[in-house]
């Protein structure tokens, strides 16, 4: 008898899920308008985005060495994640102005997340030869040689630099302890 009353409820609550999915789909059917809408500035958004990119194409297309168009371009697929593409833009800016520290960070960057690790500690050397109080920089190529290249004495040594330097901002110092620490117990 238990088992019975069980069953049945299972039943009722089976039937109330079946009508609840078929009215979901009725109403996704009758009122497509209501449903998964794109606000306006979503759309704005992505229209603005795909008109500068077809701006800053025609300006390449015009002039190949402009600068603007290609940190244009590198940025705005670095923020699409876009790797391989910010890195054709970011490359060519780096051959035109290879002291630019905007085009190495971001080329350094754009390596790192395509995992090639080795590219991105090149870039942040030449960006540190050109701004060699980039700590941050200093601090990313430290972490790069240290916990991913195994380069241990490397990371190590641009670590101490950082913690030994006054004019290093106090959070940066303090995670650049703490990733020494890390490092030497490794």
């Amino acid at each position: 008898m238990r088992n019975n009353k069980i069953k049945f409820l299972l039943l009722l609550i089976g039937l109330n899920l079946c009508f609840m999915l078929f009215y979901l789909i009725y109403y996704k059917v009758q009122n497509p308008s209501l449903v998964n809408k794109v606000s306006k500035e979503e759309k704005a958004t992505k229209q603005d985005i795909e008109s500068a990119i077809t701006k800053y194409m025609r300006r390449l297309k015009e002039n190949p060495d402009d600068i603007e168009a290609l940190k244009y371009l590198g940025g705005i697929f670095m923020q699409m994640e876009a790797w391989d593409k910010a890195c054709f833009f970011l490359e060519r800016g780096v051959k035109i102005a290879p002291h630019d520290s905007e085009f190495l960070i971001n080329l350094a960057t754009c390596y790192f997340f395509l995992k090639k690790y080795k590219d991105a500690a090149i870039y942040l050397e030449r960006l540190l030869k050109i701004e060699p109080d980039n700590y941050m920089a200093k601090f990313n190529l430290a972490y790069l040689y240290g916990f991913v290249l195994k380069d241990k004495l490397r990371g190590e040594k641009l670590f101490l630099e950082i913690i030994s330097r006054d004019n290093v901002p106090k959070n940066l110092k303090q995670k650049a302890e703490e990733s020494l620490k890390e490092l030497k117990t490794k």
